[in-house]
């Protein structure tokens, strides 16, 4: 309002140059306003939710999942042998700040580990996941062969049945050691 004000009294050339100057201006609040909305983005504690805040699990009413706290009950549900769950996202999750630095994750991790893939050699998951174009970013899962092999990555193993679809994981990092016997 004050830089429209000032134009008025400006000649017309300043004021060509005022109003060129006024467009940079507005690019680069844009600009900052989009970095500090990425910023201000949920980022996962590493906690799980004692509920969803939307769905009934079902394919026609999929639990709706919108932070980490409700991807890490899905994931905990599946692996407790519900295995026909569906969700759907509704929003980008971050699972640890500075994902942009996952490649460094290996000497110095991240706050949260992720606990379990979705589905296991026991409970393979057998439901609907639709990300929905949303995507996870900052995962972070290091794990050990023991005797046994339980999937591995986000999805660890999913059934015949199963649709996974629209959803990317980026940023992320998986480590898997040990032989299996």
């Amino acid at each position: 309002l004050i830089i429209y004000f000032l134009m008025d009294f400006l000649t017309p050339k300043r004021r060509r140059y005022g109003k060129y100057m006024l467009k940079k201006i507005s690019s680069l609040s844009i600009a900052i306003l989009a970095a500090v909305n990425a910023l201000a983005a949920d980022v996962w504690d590493g906690s799980v939710a004692t509920a969803f805040t939307a769905g009934k699990g079902t394919v026609a009413e999929p639990y709706q999942i919108s932070n980490g706290a409700e991807l890490a009950l899905f994931a905990q549900k599946v692996s407790e042998g519900d295995t026909a769950l569906s969700a759907v996202l509704t929003d980008d999750i971050y699972l640890n700040e500075g994902s942009e630095n996952y490649a460094s994750w290996g000497e110095t991790p991240p706050a949260n580990a992720w606990p379990s893939p979705i589905g296991s050699t026991q409970h393979r998951f057998e439901g609907v996941f639709d990300g929905k174009g949303h995507k996870v970013y900052g995962a972070y899962q290091v794990q050990e062969l023991k005797n046994s092999w339980n999937g591995l990555g986000f999805f660890g193993t999913i059934g015949d049945s199963a649709v996974v679809k629209n959803i990317g994981v980026e940023n992320s990092y998986v480590s898997l050691s040990g032989t299996i016997d």
